[in-house]
């Protein structure tokens, strides 16, 4: 397990492992009697985020480790009684789009409408050998469920969506542990009321940049499929750009589609992936805005000089 902690007051300083390294910094606001401290882990941007009722004060720590616990963990001192009130969740004062708490909770009955949706679909295609698998819904479930919830394709942003949200690691695999706690979080026990969720969830990817960044890189995890493979096809790259609406907010995409399929690279690594969402807005329609002075990846400086300056 590991434990991150932050101290706002009266240092503003936040520390991780402090016993074997010095890793103090200056971090945060002073906070006073009710104001609330919010805390977000991103497994997507390896990033911790803390917040002062509602606003971010950006990122406390970055490069989360996947192969580890986390555990909450509360510091008070001084000679008069603290007295404080934790929260999580599923409701918040201050909620975050693209989070959600750590307490779903249901009732009995609430739990069987929400589990009864998932049955069905887990029921679609599968053979009398494989029925008796209920915690797992397959490829022609979540296909069935695409069309039922207004997806074309199998590769529909909602389905994408859905996936992120059900922190799905493998493709087209849905586990029903995962279901029951996004679902209980949103208090989407139908079928309706799941369908609206996902329908917020895709306006506050559109309307919020932290929210984006996050499903962006789950995107590349997503369809890179195995997880010690370092690069994603330039095939599915370039699909992948498109379905996230990167062809509409490019101005140069043609000319970026073409040096993909003429390059020698064996594919598009993370790096790569990340940075072209910055790289798009620095530009925007006007070449001489790009500077190599900038930290940009060899391949965007290739980019530009191979086939825009040309």
């Amino acid at each position: 397990m590991v434990t991150l902690l932050v101290l706002m007051r009266p240092k503003k300083q936040i520390f991780h492992n402090e016993a074997k390294d010095s890793t103090k910094k200056t971090y945060g606001d002073y906070w006073a009697a009710g104001d609330i401290i919010g805390c977000s882990l991103n497994f997507d941007t390896k990033e911790i985020i803390y917040y002062k009722n509602g606003k971010s004060f950006g990122v406390a720590f970055k490069q989360l480790r996947k192969d580890t616990g986390y555990m909450p963990y509360l510091s008070s001192y001084g000679r008069n009684a603290n007295k404080l009130t934790v929260n999580y969740g599923p409701h918040f004062k201050y909620p975050q789009p693209g989070f959600h708490g750590l307490n779903p909770t249901c009732t009995d009955s609430e739990r069987k409408k929400m589990m009864g949706v998932f049955d069905k679909y887990h029921k679609k295609g599968l053979s009398l050998s494989s029925s008796m698998s209920k915690e797992l819904m397959k490829a022609a479930g979540i296909q069935a469920l695409g069309v039922d919830i207004g997806a074309v394709g199998d590769l529909d942003p909602q389905i994408l969506i859905l996936a992120w949200r059900l922190r799905s690691k493998t493709f087209f695999e849905f586990y029903d542990k995962e279901w029951a706690v996004i679902f209980a979080n949103e208090m989407a026990f139908t079928f309706d009321e799941m369908k609206k969720a996902i329908a917020n969830w895709t306006k506050e990817i559109q309307s919020d940049p932290t929210c984006f960044k996050s499903f962006y890189i789950f995107v590349f995890n997503y369809l890179k499929g195995e997880e010690r493979a370092t690069v994603l096809s330039k095939r599915d790259a370039v699909y992948g750009w498109q379905l996230l609406g990167m062809d509409k907010k490019f101005h140069f995409w043609k000319q970026w589609e073409k040096f993909w399929n003429e390059n020698d690279l064996k594919g598009v690594n993370l790096d790569t992936w990340s940075m072209l969402p910055r790289f798009v807005e620095s530009i925007g329609n006007d070449v001489s805005k790009f500077s190599e002075d900038d930290a940009w990846p060899l391949i965007f400086e290739e980019f530009v000089a191979n086939y825009l300056k040309k």
